[in-house]
């Protein structure tokens, strides 16, 4: 049974999806890991910023074709994605003053495919 976020998060995704636009949902589990990497905004050294990562798991500090076809197994719920995904770490901030770090338990990805 899907839960009531799970369908107000489908139904985001849908609204922007005419009725022509075929398109797939990739379901990912639990962040492979959380990590100050970011290959795209700094690659090749620690990040000043974290974030949860799922998908392939060859995930390197340098984004490369190679290293995500080097990926022995992924998250994804479709074994041939081996593409990687992140996204930036939540964290709930007390009145006290102390973070803390908010789990991601799931990740939808999603592909239109375009005519």
């Amino acid at each position: 049974m899907l839960g009531l976020s799970t369908l107000y998060g489908v139904a985001a995704l849908l609204a922007g999806v005419s009725a022509g636009d075929p398109f797939f949902i990739v379901q990912h589990g639990t962040a492979t890991f959380t990590t100050r990497v970011d290959p795209i905004i700094n690659p090749r050294t620690i990040s000043t910023h974290v974030h949860h990562v799922v998908g392939s798991s060859s995930f390197k500090n340098e984004h490369t074709y190679e290293n995500n076809r080097d990926g022995k197994c992924t998250t994804a719920n479709v074994i041939e994605d081996k593409s990687n995904y992140w996204a930036p770490q939540l964290y709930h901030k007390y009145d006290n003053g102390t973070f803390e770090l908010v789990r991601m338990n799931r990740v939808n990805t999603y592909y239109l495919m375009r005519r």
